[in-house]
């Protein structure tokens, strides 16, 4: 699935279009403002049908879900607040490979210390989505 991202989230957009016509594989918005400037890149040929379902789809969709998009906004705000992940994250982004080994040796001892590791990485590096 491609998604041209840029200062705006196409994901909603994406999926609305997506499901009234599953050729969809692709959106590009150059100017949210303007509908007749939005690119639908097709994975075969859609058919009459799903063409007017588009149309139809396009006009409806609120622009606001491409700026904000109701779930994404507050868990990024709540992870880019706490700063423990901000830490770790920096941490991880200027340690050495034998930092990183280094620091995995001390906090990961069993699968619940290392499952506790892993989810800080990964709420870490989800600060940069």
């Amino acid at each position: 699935m491609g998604i041209a991202m840029g200062t705006i989230n196409l994901v909603p957009l994406h999926v609305a279009l997506a499901k009234v016509c599953p050729t969809v594989c692709g959106v590009s918005v150059p100017n949210q403002n303007d509908r007749s400037t939005w690119v639908i890149q097709h994975d075969g040929t859609p058919t009459d049908a799903q063409l007017a379902a588009l149309s139809m789809a396009i006009t409806d969709f609120d622009i606001r879900f491409l700026t904000n998009p109701p779930a994404d906004t507050a868990r990024v705000s709540a992870l880019k607040s706490d700063a423990a992940r901000a830490d770790l994250l920096t941490r991880l982004q200027t340690a050495t490979p034998a930092e990183i080994d280094s620091w995995l040796s001390t906090n990961v001892k069993d699968f619940a210390s290392a499952t506790t590791v892993l989810s800080s990485i990964i709420k870490a590096l989800a600060i940069t989505s």
